[in-house]
């Protein structure tokens, strides 16, 4: 029996939603199978350079995933270090970061006063230029015929 056009929509929608049920439900057996094949083709390149030396692919094998290993366990280490330093001199950068803030409020405040200052300068530089120039030609202002 063929399809029509208006269940075609319907149809596909079903599949796209059983495609996505399913894959959700698959999630705990396909992210590790995933996770697996991508670290294969990740790996794959050190275990070949290593076999073109004359190491058998098995050592070869067993030397990448520590080295892997290793390069993973140090970066953490690090890593926990770093984060115990931060959080025993919590409170010592904290006062730091404070100090800086208000630092830049207070320039901030100065850097406004500031221009507001030049502003008042130059305005009333602008009026002392219009008065001169009233004073010294008044008769340009004035209307003809009055005195």
């Amino acid at each position: 029996m063929p399809i029509l056009s208006s269940n075609r929509l319907l149809v596909g929608l079903q599949a796209v939603g059983l495609t996505v049920a399913a894959l959700y439900f698959a999630q705990p057996v396909l992210m590790p199978l995933v996770t697996a094949i991508l670290l294969t083709f990740l790996l794959r390149p050190a275990t070949v350079a290593l076999e073109r030396h004359y190491v058998p692919r098995v050592l070869a094998v067993i030397l990448v995933s520590f080295g892997v290993l290793a390069g993973v366990g140090s970066t953490g280490w690090v890593l926990t270090r770093q984060l115990h330093e931060l959080a025993l001199h919590l409170d010592e950068y904290r006062g730091h970061m404070r100090a800086k803030i208000e630092r830049v409020r207070n320039s901030r405040t100065k850097a406004i006063e500031n221009l507001r200052m030049k502003r008042r300068a130059e305005k009333s530089q602008a009026s002392r230029v219009a008065r001169s120039r009233h004073q010294q030609r008044p008769g340009l202002l004035r209307r003809p015929g009055s005195l």
